[in-house]
């Protein structure tokens, strides 16, 4: 959708959002910055599962449930202990609620070279 933007555009990325807008964004020419908002900044050649795998060894997830087409959701104990622990907890539940799966396919994505690799200095 970046390039539907008639007009110089900033691009956020949240969560897994940050790998995301980070790659698209070098292909997309009005796109004039990024934001990324508690969102996965990766460097060349790493990936998100390379990133979560230090912490779900020491922490893993008790029952990640995965659907037959591949997206990943969290029961509501994970979400919370793993998600927003330190959060409200009447937030906490309704971010729950309306979670979004992610696929698992998003851990093992190889990023390229990032955005802020290629700007100038």
């Amino acid at each position: 959708m970046l390039t539907l933007q008639d007009r110089p555009t900033i691009a956020a990325g949240h969560s897994n959002g940050g790998q995301i807008i980070t790659a698209v964004s070098m292909d997309v020419p009005n796109v004039v910055g990024l934001i990324s908002i508690a969102a996965f900044g990766l460097d060349e050649g790493e990936s998100i599962g390379d990133l979560l795998s230090h912490i779900l060894l020491a922490h893993p997830p008790s029952n990640l449930q995965i659907d037959a087409a591949g997206f990943a959701w969290l029961p509501q104990a994970d979400f919370v202990n793993h998600v927003a622990p330190d959060g409200d907890s009447e937030e906490t539940n309704v971010m729950y609620a309306v979670q979004r799966p992610a696929h698992v396919g998003n851990l093992s994505h190889v990023m390229s070279i990032p955005v802020r690799s290629a700007l100038p200095t």
